[in-house]
């Protein structure tokens, strides 16, 4: 047990700096795949839309 009151107070803040990262890159990701899947990379549609272009 670390009994420096200010370095335990370094690694929580070190600690929870990096869950935030992780949660910040995670809602991202979680972003940019779904604006992915609903948007057609080359027309820049509606992906529904423009599969619906194609079958018909």
């Amino acid at each position: 047990m670390i009994n420096d009151p200010y370095l335990t107070l370094e690694l929580h803040r070190a600690h929870v700096e990096s869950l935030t990262a992780d949660a910040r890159g995670g809602r991202l990701a979680r972003a940019l795949r779904r604006h992915a899947s609903s948007t057609d990379a080359t027309e820049g549609t509606p992906a529904r839309r423009a599969l619906r272009r194609r079958s018909a």
